[in-house]
């Protein structure tokens, strides 16, 4: 019996015009993708590739090699694996703790001997590592470097063969640092700190090009003070150093104030008119020693140590009571004058202390050493806010609540994002805006990422994982639209600044920028699906696949087809002559499953994605 008309297939099209990025959880949304590289989400709805980054040659005038640490507020600052920091076109050399090596050579003679070292240092003070040439001047007996900058005397090197005029002598400068790790570069204001080294500089300063000897304030956070010769002297005091009378007794005075001596540990009272009785009062000590104050101010943490030998006081006593930690109250650096040292009005108040039954004094001619330490600790992370600096180690709760804390190794991927901070934990990449963090890397999958590195550009955060093979690449998210990209590459540093992001892959490396207005031009990119639609049912297959894209000009792209989870087999390539958007038909073969891989080369724009379900026979 014949159909008076032919049946009409039943079909279904599936249209997809909104693009969600990179998602490898389970069940995945269409529009998403199980894995991409080098596609962005900065045309979204749309789907774009990644600009190329660029090699940075020079930063705000700085050149832009062997970085360590970046951070820009405006103004980029650098710390450089020679140990300087550069800023606005200008350098601060050898900051860091370092060593230098010297090689000396003269052409035709053995290895010239150092004599004074010394000397050559201070004619290569304003250099960058190197080779430097210097002449030899009989008559002044001396070296000069070849460009008349500088010179040093001719016994501070022998050479084999007494030199004569115009010989020259190459002199290799090498600065080597302690650790040539990536540091964390800390801005507070004006002042540039870095860590784990603790140095510090005024970075305002610096960029206004003054010398080095005049204006620029720089050197180490942590400080260390020596006393052991001079008078010194301890005594009671007001909060503001104002010095106070007291009387220690076993028995109240009439007035005053009074250290109460009739128990094992004494207390320092003072009597209240409103209260007509002795209340006990908090203890100040000033501690007058020579030196003692500088670099120190109030409020900071010091560790105190002293050691006495002789004198009317035993050293037992010294001890106990000055060596410990304390918090100044104030501290005074006398800057000293024509008639007196510098330091030599120097002290320091120290709150909780009683100086004994009599005032403490040491003169000259006792055996003493006082020192006054300001530590810098051992810290994962650091950070300025309130314009002070904090720090803490890894696995710390925040008040009262027990949050996850930042991974071990990812202390840099803490970076603060439209008012929210994102870093690394066990738990994924998490977002603590004030209440409770909430991870937001699901679509990331379950790997177990380590070495977490992070930046932010344009409102988005960008992170540098490694899984547990190793292999490393950049995970972005936009906030905005709570979507994942992935990019190649790696941070060791990495520092965003408003529409830049700059980065190393290597620490000592050269910088890379990446910034709006770069070329697509010779990136490689692509992007694989997941399963195209829900499981496919009997009778129902993917009969037509199109693609709506924009290539550029000499952009390529090449489309393949995975049946049933088998090999990627290629269905269609295309080259654009002119950049255009069109539409690329693709007829997959019938199979239960299809996944879809886009690849090429070149700038491209992924608009739009759809294919037609039909009903066919029962026989595959």
């Amino acid at each position: 019996m014949k159909y008076p008309q032919l049946p009409i297939r039943q079909q279904k099209e599936i249209r997809i015009d909104r693009f969600l990025g990179l998602d490898r959880s389970v069940g995945a949304p269409d529009g998403s993708f199980a894995d991409l590289r080098d596609l962005t989400g900065d045309g979204y709805p749309a789907l774009r590739v990644q600009p190329a980054s660029a090699l940075a040659v020079s930063v705000d005038g700085n050149p832009a090699d062997r970085v360590l640490a970046m951070a820009d507020r405006g103004v980029p600052v650098l710390v450089c694996a020679d140990g300087s920091i550069r800023c606005g076109g200008h350098i601060l050399r050898r900051l860091l703790p370092h060593t230098i090596r010297l090689t000396l050579s003269c052409p035709g003679q053995p290895a010239p001997t150092l004599v004074d070292r010394d000397a050559v240092l201070s004619a290569l003070a304003d250099v960058d590592d190197g080779y430097y040439c210097f002449v030899f001047e009989r008559f002044w007996d001396r070296w000069v470097r070849e460009d008349g900058q500088a010179e040093f005397p001719g016994p501070a090197v022998i050479c084999d063969q007494q030199p004569d005029d115009g010989d020259r002598l190459t002199v290799r400068l090498q600065t080597f640092l302690r650790s040539d790790a990536a540091r964390d570069l800390v801005l507070m204001g004006g002042w540039a700190c870095v860590f784990p080294d603790g140095c510090y500089v005024n970075t305002v300063k610096l960029r206004q090009g003054a010398e080095l000897e005049e204006g620029v304030d720089y050197g180490l956070i942590e400080q260390d003070n020596a006393c052991d010769r001079g008078a010194l002297r301890f005594t009671p005091c007001a909060a503001d150093g104002t010095e106070l009378t007291v009387t220690c007794s076993d028995t109240a005075p009439a007035s005053g104030l009074w250290v109460d001596t009739s128990e094992p540990e004494p207390r320092l009272l003072s009597f209240s008119q409103s209260q007509n009785a002795w209340v006990e009062t908090l203890p100040y000590v000033k501690c007058l020693i020579p030196g003692i104050a500088k670099g120190i101010s109030a409020g900071d943490g010091v560790e105190l140590t002293s050691r006495c030998q002789t004198g009317q006081h035993g050293e037992a006593e010294v001890t106990a009571l000055w060596t410990g930690t304390h918090v100044l109250v104030g501290a005074f650096h006398d800057p000293g004058d024509a008639n007196r040292d510098e330091g030599a009005g120097d002290y320091v108040i120290l709150a909780g202390m009683l100086p004994g039954e009599v005032e403490l004094e040491l003169s000259w001619h006792d055996q003493y050493y006082f020192s006054l330490r300001r530590p810098l600790p051992e810290m994962d992370f650091v950070v300025e806010a309130q314009n002070r600096l904090w720090g803490c180690r890894w696995g710390h709760g925040v008040v009262t609540v027990s949050l996850s804390g930042i991974c071990p190794g990812s202390a840099r991927s803490a970076v603060a994002v439209q008012g929210c901070l994102y870093y690394h934990s066990r738990e994924g990449i998490l977002r603590y805006d004030g209440t409770l963090p909430v991870c937001v890397s699901k679509a990331l999958g379950r790997t177990a990422w380590t070495g977490a590195v992070a930046g932010t550009r344009s409102g988005k955060y960008y992170v540098s994982l490694t899984d547990p093979a190793g292999e490393t690449s950049i995970c972005v998210f936009d906030p905005r639209t709570s979507l994942w990209y992935r990019q190649s590459g790696r941070f060791v540093i990495c520092c965003g600044a408003g529409e830049r992001l700059w980065w190393t892959e290597q620490a000592g490396g050269p910088l890379y920028c990446e910034a709006p207005g770069q070329s697509c031009a010779g990136v490689s990119w692509y992007a694989e699906s997941g399963p195209l639609g829900p499981a496919l049912r009997t009778k129902r297959y993917i009969s037509r696949l199109q693609l709506t894209a924009c290539l550029e000009d000499g952009a390529s792209m090449t489309v393949y087809l995975s049946y049933d989870g088998g090999p990627w087999q290629e269905a269609g390539s295309f080259t654009a002559l002119r950049q255009e958007e069109k539409v690329y038909p693709i007829y997959p073969r019938r199979a239960g499953s299809v996944r879809l891989r886009l690849e090429g080369e070149g700038g491209m724009e992924l608009r739009r994605l759809s294919w037609l379900l039909e009903s066919g026979s029962d026989v595959m």
